[in-house]
């Protein structure tokens, strides 16, 4: 699958939403009733081992499909243009692998925080960081430009094939600064 479909104008915008095994997104009846007001934009939320969710969320909205835990996500990072989630470690790697653009509301454990500064510094995220700081402006504007999410997807390629080039004592030592700043 690729999001070669972002080139034409008209076409739909696929977003992925996740919050960990658990499911945990804050303010998800915002930011669905967001997704799903906009023009040409597909959804899918994986709500994780988090059932009160999925029964909350499934079938509310045409546009937005609900799905329980699963170990496929690379499959639907790979539909997604851009993905909303939690910056945590293995959620980078996977957005890495998978080659998709990032959003992330409200960091606020430390590794989340190196993750998403990280990310954001490579060009393939976009961060709000401010706990009281509204996202859903920031959201609809950068779902609405086109031009920048085809550079958020080659900035996450270009800090995929970093990763891959780097040696392995390279990277540990990467991985070391980022654990201390």
């Amino acid at each position: 699958m690729d999001r070669k479909h972002l080139e034409n104008e008209k076409e739909v915008r696929r977003v992925l939403v996740m919050g960990g095994g658990l499911g945990l997104m804050p303010d998800l009846r915002r930011l669905l009733g967001k997704l799903h007001s906009m023009q040409s934009v597909q959804t899918i939320v994986i709500t994780g081992k988090n059932h009160k969710m999925y029964e909350e969320w499934v079938n509310r909205y045409e546009d937005v499909k609900v799905l329980g835990y699963t170990e496929n996500i690379s499959k639907y990072m790979r539909w997604a243009d851009l993905v909303i989630t939690k910056a945590g470690g293995i959620t980078l790697f996977e957005i890495l692998h998978s080659q998709v653009p990032l959003f992330v509301i409200h960091p606020f454990l430390e590794q989340e925080m190196n993750n998403a500064r990280y990310a954001a510094e490579k060009g393939f995220a976009k961060v709000v960081w401010g706990k009281h700081e509204d996202y859903i402006p920031e959201l609809e504007k950068l779902l609405n430009d086109r031009k920048l999410l085809k550079q958020m997807d080659e900035n996450v390629r270009h800090a995929r094939k970093e990763m891959i080039d780097v040696s392995l004592d390279k990277a540990v030592e990467i991985m070391e600064e980022r654990m201390t700043a």
